[in-house]
């Protein structure tokens, strides 16, 4: 039919081989234009790239404070350690009752240590419990502010 299929053949390769090439080249100036995929960084890589670009990085949970919130959370705190420190300190009184020593004689004791209040409601209360004479000697040490029941109970070892 044709009387040139070489010719024809040939146009036919040319064709396709150049449609290959201009398809190739096509795919190969998109693949340079393209973005490059960004990489992981780890925390070193990163602060020095935040760095460089004038940032810095900030940790998303920590809370930060200004100069003057700074200030007021440090007095703050400073002054919840102070409440916190008096509410502990303990106080003790200790005293020294020799034998032979009379119960008005203990209870003046007690009275200038301020461990009890009415030198009289401990009397009476010796005298109720018929402890007037079970007052042991020794040495007592009392920490805090005892009540009188306590105090009856430590020199005279009533149970």
């Amino acid at each position: 039919m044709f009387k040139n299929k070489s010719l024809l053949a040939g146009l036919g390769i040319g064709l396709i081989v150049g449609t290959l090439l201009l398809q190739t080249m096509t795919v190969a100036e998109r693949l340079e234009n393209r973005e490059p995929e960004p990489q992981m960084l780890d925390e070193e890589q990163l602060e020095q790239a935040a760095d460089r670009l004038g940032f810095s990085l900030v940790v998303k949970d920590a809370v930060y404070y200004s100069e003057d919130q700074l200030a007021a959370r440090v007095e703050e705190a400073r002054q919840e350690a102070i409440a916190q420190a008096e509410q502990t300190v303990v106080e003790r009184k200790s005293f020294v009752i020799v034998a032979g020593t009379r119960p008005a004689n203990v209870a003046d004791m007690l009275l200038t240590l301020g461990l009890i209040e009415d030198k009289n409601q401990f009397l009476n209360e010796l005298r109720e419990r018929r402890l007037t004479t079970n007052i042991l000697s020794g040495l007592y040490t009392f920490e805090g502010k005892p009540d009188l029941d306590e105090i009856i109970r430590e020199i005279t070892h009533d149970s």
